[in-house]
């Protein structure tokens, strides 16, 4: 016997007798039985009965959540499939027996599901069960209303809603629940507010916080004051709304527009959350988001994440396809998480690498650069989870090549600002995975952007403070031709070549390129051609492309430039009011430079103190290291900056240009070293570029000197370097010469077979940025082979330049022998350039006039003139249209005949916009056409004050088709809707026999609204109608002809 495992079996069978329960205690005992100690026993059995606690505890959650379940399915089981026979036969039922009874549950059940939003449960109910005789304008009414709110026509539903909103009576009787009055009354506000109408989502929308949905009127009137621009008190509402049901969905909605405005997607998205998570089930989802109207895609990536954590992997799917196609391209946070989701539940490799590659890519484009290397890592040698299919295909490797390069593009921005030491091994890599992935198929055309990315990590690499280095730019600047050379019309390449140019220090070349990009994109070259031009000594020219932009870069170099205009106050002026970029030692140098010529010495070493400490552990990068050895010459410490200047020599000059031997020998002046300083200067200096020698002057002398004073140093003749200085400027100015400069540029520690390649490409490149494109031609029959592909697209190039130049040519010789007055020729070249490029028509004749539209005028007298041959009639219109000037745009002679309603101008009296707010435009004309099988011509109403009060005329084609009278004080109903009026609105009837209608006052019907109102017809309606059988008599005259 064990006295442990019999009290707990005892326990067990009681429950299982008392209770009806299982409480699953068989393991417990057998562990119980299995402990020949009582005192082991007991323990044993504690810890299991506490496992098998919380997994019952658990249970006993799972059971209330699926009460809960049930309660909503009971709930919303009337407007599901599952639950329409049953409410069908109810409602058959109760029609036959009793129809005054049968058309208020109709119409209880029709406003209900309208309440839900269940639109499919409004066809069934159509569909399924007729209304009796006489309700036939209920049924039409209610069809246009259905077909409206598929449609998302909301003018159109929104009248039909407003009567049940407004309490539905029927026979004085009200049918509706609050709760769904209370429904109608928020989807109405929703479509107010969705389409600007926002006076009457004013209306609308209580002002009282109490009675039902409290959360949501006070969401919607955030919304209300939010697009009216109280943001103010747009917030104080939502909080409020927040206080009363921070679940409910239409504060979700507002919440997650007040994220969005604040690019807080995260926060978006978890909002979100919290509200699908509130809801009782997701059994009514699309009901549940669908009477939001246009739900933000967050509340379905949501309900995706839920449908995953409770088993619904299809609806997951469903609804994250609905996210996809609510976030706009530009949404790239948005399609990032729905494509992060797509790969999780995708069915095969391919469509989850697919997927990711998609994600990845947005995640770049929103900036968030570690995400999408997240993205990118997964996709290269994915394993997903539950993907079958595919497998080693060549559509999966294609794709896993294609990561591979994102991948590195993700890499080379992540890495380009952090120590070069942290990231050399991820940069190495990515190299390494973009060049074996190029070799996959078409990869390196298809995707040829990935040849600047090559460019940028070399570029990275070259950092380092290596001989080889220079062997690195010279590669980037082969990858940035081969990238320019495939799709030489895109701006942002040619800055990467400037780029590597520059790196290359050849700034007259990188100058070129950068003033070419700026051609193509002046706003996106502009940052590119500022330095180029400064480099080469341009400084006015870079100051002026500057203008008035005050971002930190701009500003910093405006602080250098100023200084090399020698303007060393305002220099310190500008760069202490913003942040320095550590990379920026460029900036940092000029306003250490500018604060010691300013005499302000200590100043500038307790600026060099700060700064040192950004870079003291990156000495292993060029710029750094030399960045370093002028801060150690600020200091004073001349032993460690000569130290630091030997180390930048021992590179040679393939990376300095003369600069380091320089920056060693004025050290050593300082250290006192006369001689071999001065030696070192002038073999500096001999070796300066236009820029650096320009400043030498101006900077970097007057520098060198004022250090001297501050450390009563004797530096000794420096005017002996005049001569050198002079001797290189007269070498200069034959480097002008991109092409000679690119000729001269170091490459004695770089791959032959690159720098051989790389030159070909570049000349050719030069010369295309030049405008040679003969001597382009002449270059690139020298280009190797194996850059076939290169040599083809920029051949492609040079000729959609030709024929580019020959469209101009004739969209000049248009407007000039337009102003001529010789219309006759110029007419078939006009017609010419329509044949070739209709939709570009409009952008050469203004590029070519360059004014405005009414210096054109002449062109119009043709573009008329051309629209009289039928084959031009469409598109010159259109030409016109697009040139501003529509008002020469005349009517197609073949114009279809139109129906003309006359009308008394005291219809419109109480309309400020007639077009835009009159019932006849806004509500009838529609439903005519949404109703109506057959085609309804244009109609053209026209207000004459001499059919007052009631009189209308209806023609067509100039033919008068009816003349009569309507009268506007009373409203019109079928002899069968009388029977479901009330007694005493029924006694007022009246009939109109020239109408086949009776007559009921207006006033008593609108008085009783409801069914009394759904059952009638306004004069206006009556007319409209009549226009719809005159449209019918047309189209069976036109079929009869046809």
């Amino acid at each position: 016997m064990n006295s442990v495992a019999d009290l707990i079996r005892q326990t067990a069978e009681r429950l299982r007798r008392e209770s009806e329960i299982d409480a699953a205690l068989d393991n417990v005992i057998q562990a119980a039985q299995a402990q020949v100690d009582l005192t082991e026993a007991a323990t044993t059995a504690r810890r299991l009965l506490r496992d098998r606690l919380q997994a019952l505890e658990d249970a006993r959650a799972e059971l209330w959540e699926l009460t809960k379940k049930l309660g909503h399915l009971r709930a919303i089981l009337p407007h599901r499939e599952e639950g329409w026979p049953e409410e069908r036969a109810k409602l058959r039922s109760l029609l036959e027996t009793d129809p005054a009874a049968g058309v208020a549950a109709w119409l209880q059940y029709w406003y209900g599901a309208v309440g839900a939003y269940r639109l499919d449960a409004l066809r069934w109910l159509v569909r399924d069960v007729p209304l009796p005789a006489g309700a036939e304008l209920l049924t039409e009414r209610l069809e246009v209303a259905s077909s409206a709110l598929e449609r998302r026509d909301w003018q159109l539903a929104a009248p039909i809603l407003a009567v049940g909103a407004a309490g539905l009576r029927v026979k004085h009787r009200d049918v509706l629940a609050s709760r769904t009055q209370t429904h109608l009354q928020l989807l109405l506000a929703r479509i107010a507010l969705s389409t600007g109408r926002l006076d009457e989502a004013a209306e609308l929308l209580p002002k009282a916080e109490d009675g039902d949905a409290v959360a949501g009127f006070l969401a919607l009137r955030a919304r209300l004051h939010r697009l009216v621009g109280d943001k103010e008190e747009a917030g104080s509402l939502l909080t409020r709304a927040q206080d009363f049901d921070q679940g409910d969905l239409d504060v979700v909605v507002e919440l997650v527009q007040q994220a969005r405005e604040g690019s807080q997607f995260d926060a978006a998205l978890e909002v979100a959350k919290v509200g699908v998570a509130a809801l009782p089930s997701l059994l009514d989802i699309d009901s549940d988001l669908g009477r939001l109207l246009a739900p933000p895609a967050e509340l379905w990536i949501a309900v995706a994440d839920r449908g995953l954590r409770e088993a619904m992997p299809d609806l997951a799917v469903r609804a994250l396809e609905e996210a996809e196609r609510l976030a706009t391209w530009e949404e790239h946070e948005l399609r990032a998480a729905i494509a992060e989701r797509q790969a999780e539940v995708a069915i095969s490799r391919i469509d989850g690498l697919s997927r990711l590659l998609r994600a990845g890519d947005h995640r770049l484009a929103a900036g968030d650069v570690e995400r999408a290397r997240n993205n990118f890592e997964k996709a290269v040698g994915i394993d997903l989870e539950g993907a079958s299919g595919e497998e080693g295909s060549d559509e999966e490797r294609r794709l896993e090549s294609s990561a591979a390069m994102r991948l590195a593009d993700a890499v080379s921005v992540s890495s380009a600002l952090k120590p070069l030491r942290l990231v050399r091994s991820e940069v190495d890599d990515a190299l390494q995975r973009m060049t074996e992935a190029r070799a996959f198929d078409d990869l390196a055309i298809s995707e040829a952007w990935s040849y600047l990315t090559e460019a940028d990590l070399r570029l990275n690499l070259a950092r380092s403070a290596e001989a080889e280095g220079i062997d690195q730019i010279w590669r980037a600047l082969l990858a940035a031709t081969r990238a320019v050379a495939l799709a030489p019309a895109q701006p942002q390449r040619w800055g990467t070549l400037a780029e590597a140019a520059r790196a290359l220090r050849c700034d007259h070349m990188a100058e070129v390129f950068a003033r070419h990009m700026r051609e193509l994109d002046p706003e996106a070259g502009a940052p590119y051609h500022i330095p180029a031009l400064a480099n080469t000594g341009r400084i006015e020219e870079a100051m002026q492309l500057l203008g008035g932009a005050t971002d930190p870069w701009s500003e910093c170099v405006r602080g250098y430039l100023l200084l090399r205009q020698g303007n060393p106050g305002e220099t310190v002026h500008l760069l202490r009011a913003v942040t320095i970029d550590p990379a920026w030692g460029w900036a940092l140098h000029a306003l250490l430079t500018a604060l010691l010529l300013e005499n302000r010495y200590e100043e500038a070493v307790a600026e060099g103190e700060v700064a040192m400490a950004g870079i003291v552990d990156r000495i292993d990068e060029h710029n750094f290291l030399d960045t370093l050895a002028q801060l150690e010459q600020f200091r004073g410490r001349f032993e460690r900056a000569a130290e630091l200047g030997e180390r930048l020599l021992e590179l040679g000059p393939d990376l300095g240009g003369g600069d380091e031997a320089s920056s060693l020998g004025q050290t050593l002046l300082l250290r006192g070293e006369r001689d071999a300083g001065l030696k070192l200067l002038g073999q500096g200096l001999s070796s300066y570029r236009a820029g650096p020698l320009a400043d030498w002057v101006r900077v970097e002398r007057p520098r060198l000197e004022a250090l001297a004073r501050c450390h009563r140093v004797d530096l000794g003749d420096l005017k002996s370097l005049e001569p050198i200085v002079t001797k290189r400027r007269m070498e200069l100015q034959k480097l002008t010469d991109p092409f000679v400069e690119l000729a001269s540029a170091p490459a004695a520690l770089a791959d032959p077979s690159v720098v051989a390649h790389a030159r070909k490409l570049a000349s050719a490149l030069l010369c295309l940025a030049q405008g040679d494109e003969s001597r382009t031609v002449e270059v690139l029959a020298e280009v190797d082979s194996d850059f076939a592909y290169e040599v083809d697209s920029i051949r492609s190039h040079l000729r959609n330049l030709a024929a580019q130049r020959r469209l101009e040519a004739m969209a000049a010789e248009v407007i000039t022998l337009s102003w001529a007055g010789m219309h006759a020729d110029a007419a078939p070249l006009l017609a010419r350039l329509i044949d070739e490029v209709p939709y570009q028509v409009d952008t050469l004749l203004k590029e070519q006039a360059k004014a405005t539209s009414s210096q054109l005028r002449p062109v119009a007298d043709v573009l008329v003139k051309l629209a009289e041959d039928p084959r031009y009639t469409t598109s010159a219109r259109n030409v016109l249209l697009w040139l501003d000037m529509g008002e020469f745009a005349v009517e197609s002679p073949n114009a279809a005949p139109e129906i003309v309603l006359e009308l008394p101008s005291s219809w419109f009296k109480d309309s400020q916009d007639p077009v835009n707010d009159h019932v006849l435009f806004v509500r009838h004309l529609p439903e005519l056409r949404l109703r109506l099988s057959w085609e309804v011509p244009r109609v053209r109403v026209v207000a004459d004050g001499g059919l007052e009060p009631d009189g209308y005329r209806i023609s067509f084609d100039g033919e008068l088709v009816e003349d009569a009278r309507v009268d506007p004080s009373v409203r019109y109903c079928s002899t069968g809707a009388l029977t479901f009026m009330p007694s005493d609105l029924r006694s007022l009837a009246k009939q109109d026999a020239a109408l086949d209608r009776y007559e009921l006052p207006a006033r008593s019907v609108l008085e009783e609204g409801g069914l009394a109102e759904l059952l009638t017809m306004s004069a206006v309606e009556v007319v409209v109608r009549r226009v719809g059988e005159v449209a019918k008599q047309v189209a069976e005259r036109e079929g009869a002809n046809g």
